[in-house]
């Protein structure tokens, strides 16, 4: 037989040539020895044939079945095995036949497995060249003899020990009670035993089999309602366990990490913008909730979630410059996430390194709108053609980019433009004008929005308006109002224009026009739902309102309490009235002057700790970032 190529191990084919047979293998498992039993019983002499096998350290997964497969590999007629423990990974897949004169080696793909032997689509060369031989045959016979090279001895104890969890059950640790998931890394057997790796409350722990038990996940609603309507407080705990343990099922989905990612309090509402965000196709979001309900603890969770999904080397977080020290702390004592307060230097050097070497430009901190405005900066990215790739932006009260003629929004619309996912926040935007909300789309999704511009971007806030006042004249079971609206959707001309974008725009229009006073509360919500899809911000917008969560915010007693300043304290303050005075009267606006006399009055302490830790004129900053909001 010449040479040939081979797609295939035929054991039974090559040994019915060969008295001698020696393999080098990385992997071996039970259905190869299985076979080669099977084969020899059907050939003649079989116990004339020598076989040598050479294998890793590691050439099964459980380590229980290793011995137990030397075991049956000494029980073929005259067959040594050895184990190559050395540093380096043994993975030869060689195969040497000989027969007196006669002799071939078999190299390719497969190892001494069922895959190998032909379960598996592999492929090879089968080689009759004597010189091949010669060099294979001392390859072997260098790693036959290595002292990295132990013979194996056969252990008429060697049992098996089958594993009863795999990777991603969900489990309970028997001695406290905890939930865990069986972690993606292998088990130890030691002392008779396997010894998992269990994440449980955020941490890997190692726990034995006999202290671990299945655990039963019992159905929960979908995300699309979680969303329109979370749950109670008292039932998102059991919500979110089962979700959580349902997801780490499939390993490529790592929802349950930001669940126990913040050393916070979470409220079922919080993860709405995490679940709105990982479904959406577009990375990109705008998180609109009201004051006070915790814009920034979402955002973390979402930037935690991300973080863990895939390695993040560009990271950049804007926030007013009165923000920027809060958005550190908070990210560091809630999520153990350390950013720096970076400036407009440190980023102009960024772009520079990614001039330079673009993949190894790397930059995760906290920058202020102001410092975005430098010249240098401004005059590097001019000449940029291409921008730098970006893991995350992070956007904070982002009503300040209601103006795309400032410097800052110019300069964010650019440096945004390869960013695969966006976080904006900020309690306003839908108060805003219509133009004003479309400037600040069109830096998270320019796609969507730009190419029908402002005008046809009018005509789908109009189609909004109509949605929202039917879904909320629906949840009031005024259904006579509500079908009035749905048939103005329907007949409306423009507004069918906009909602055919959506293809099955018809189907719910007719299940709107079709419901009555039969209807259960769960047929309206889902309802409500699919209504809400058709909403054209549905997919890059989120906002949750007060009156819509389930907690007590203390009320609001205003009052007005005089103090009167010491000497010291008095000469302070009207030091920074005469700067701000002084700053009017060379042409700054009125308005200017409220940013530091408001910080002042607030605490003069505060202010003089914050002049002297940023080590910056703080009340120039202040003025140049009232300035340009007044030109908004």
């Amino acid at each position: 037989m010449s040479d040939i190529f081979i797609n295939s191990n035929n054991f039974k084919e090559y040994m019915a040539e060969a008295m001698n047979i020696y393999v080098a293998s990385a992997y071996f498992s039970k259905n190869i020895i299985e076979t080669i039993k099977a084969d020899l019983n059907q050939l003649p002499q079989r116990g004339g044939r020598n076989f040598r096998f050479i294998l890793n350290q590691d050439f099964h997964e459980d380590p229980s079945m290793r011995q137990v497969l030397i075991n049956k590999l000494l029980e073929l007629p005259n067959t040594e095995v050895r184990i190559y423990k050395g540093k380096r990974f043994f993975h030869p897949k060689l195969y040497i036949f000989e027969s007196g004169n006669n002799m071939f080696t078999a190299i390719g793909s497969f190892n001494a497995t069922a895959g190998g032997a032909g379960a598996s689509i592999e492929a090879g060369v089968r080689l009759e060249n004597r010189e091949i031989y010669k060099q294979a045959k001392a390859f072997f016979d260098q790693y036959w003899e290595s002292p990295d090279t132990d013979v194996a001895k056969s252990d008429e104890f060697a049992v098996f020990m089958e594993k009863k969890f795999k990777v991603g059950d969900g489990v309970t640790v028997i001695s406290t009670n905890e939930l865990g998931i069986i972690y993606n890394s292998p088990p130890e057997f030691l002392d008779n035993e396997w010894i998992y790796s269990v994440f449980v409350n955020g941490t890997i722990k190692k726990v034995s089999e006999n202290d671990l038990k299945h655990i039963e996940i019992t159905d929960y609603r979908d995300e699309s309602s979680f969303i329109e309507e979370p749950s109670e407080k008292e039932d998102f705990r059991e919500w979110a366990k089962n979700y959580i343990l349902e997801k780490a099922f499939d390993l490529t989905d790592k929802t349950q990490a930001s669940f126990a990612s913040s050393r916070t309090e979470t409220y079922p509402y919080q993860f709405k913008p995490l679940f709105k965000i990982t479904n959406s196709k577009y990375h990109r979001l705008l998180v609109a909730d009201e004051v006070g309900l915790g814009k920034t603890i979402e955002a973390g969770i979402i930037l935690k979630e991300f973080s863990c999904r895939s390695e993040m080397d560009r990271i950049l977080i804007i926030v007013p410059n009165s923000l920027k020290f809060k958005w550190r702390d908070e990210l560091q004592i809630r999520f153990d996430e350390y950013y720096d307060i970076i400036t407009g230097k440190d980023l102009l050097s960024f772009f520079e390194d990614y001039d330079r070497a673009p993949s190894g430009a790397i930059i995760k901190g906290i920058i202020s709108y102001d410092q975005l405005k430098t010249r240098a900066l401004q005059d590097k990215l001019e000449n940029m053609s291409d921008m730098p790739y970006f893991d995350m932006f992070i956007i904070d009260e982002v009503h300040n980019l209601k103006n795309e003629s400032t410097k800052r929004y110019k300069v964010i619309k650019k440096i945004t433009q390869n960013a695969k996912s966006i976080i904006m926040l900020s309690a306003t935007p839908i108060q805003l004008g219509t133009g004003d909300l479309y400037n600040i789309l069109n830096i998270l999704v320019p796609d969507v929005y730009v190419e029908r511009g402002e005008s046809g971007f009018r005509a789908q806030m109009t189609v909004n308006e109509r949605i929202n006042k039917a879904i909320n004249l629906l949840k009031r079971r005024e259904f006579a109002t509500f079908k009035e609206i749905i048939n103005e959707l329907k007949e409306t001309r423009a507004f069918r224009r906009e909602l055919e974008l959506n293809d099955n725009y018809l189907e719910i229009i007719e299940r709107c026009l079709d419901c009555n006073e039969r209807l259960t509360d769960s047929d309206i919500r889902r309802l409500a739902i699919e209504l809400y899809e058709l909403n054209v911000l549905n997919q890059c917008v989120t906002r949750t309102l007060r009156k819509e969560v389930a907690l007590s915010f203390p009320d609001r007693d205003v009052r007005t309490l005089e103090y009167e300043y010491s000497e010291t304290e008095k000469e302070v303050y009207d030091e920074i009235l005469n700067f701000c005075r002084k700053k009017r009267s060379q042409g700054s606006s009125a308005f200017s002057m409220i940013m530091p006399e408001r910080r002042a009055a607030s605490s003069l302490i505060a202010m003089i700790n914050a002049i002297k830790t940023e080590k910056k004129d703080i009340l120039e900053e202040d003025l140049d970032t009232v300035e340009e909001s007044s030109d908004d």
